[in-house]
């Protein structure tokens, strides 16, 4: 457990470090998925990379998923799941998008919202 504090207060004390690149409009949102997002779901426990080689249905976590969204198709990053059941999704921002200020950027709506899972996903 200690180990994964550490190695979540690495992550945070990188950033601030390079927070002038990280906040930068050429830092973009792949590189924040692969240095930041995927790496503090592994520490959270999730098997992001599917190191375990469950099968499409049962992986941990899901990119960019299907699903329909108040009858709108949408591809969230990442869709995280547990035996098979969707539990949450994570839309990726890089670090310079305003969220607060901008719902509308990382597809936040208020509100219930009517969300299905499309065949295969």
């Amino acid at each position: 457990m200690n180990d994964k504090i550490g190695a979540l207060k690495s992550l945070a004390e990188r950033f601030e470090a390079n927070y002038a690149q990280y906040m930068s409009a050429s830092y973009d949102e792949a590189n924040t998925r692969a240095d930041f997002i995927d790496r503090l779901f592994e520490l959270l426990g999730w098997d992001v990379r599917n190191e375990q080689g469950f099968s499409e249905t049962y992986r941990d976590v899901v990119r960019e998923d299907k699903v329909l969204i108040n009858g709108q198709m949408k591809a969230p990053d990442y869709s995280f799941r547990v035996g098979g059941t969707v539990k949450f999704y994570v839309e990726a921002k890089r670090p310079s998008v305003p969220i607060k200020a901008n719902a509308d950027a990382c597809g936040a709506q208020g509100g219930s919202q009517d969300i299905s899972r499309t065949k295969g996903g």
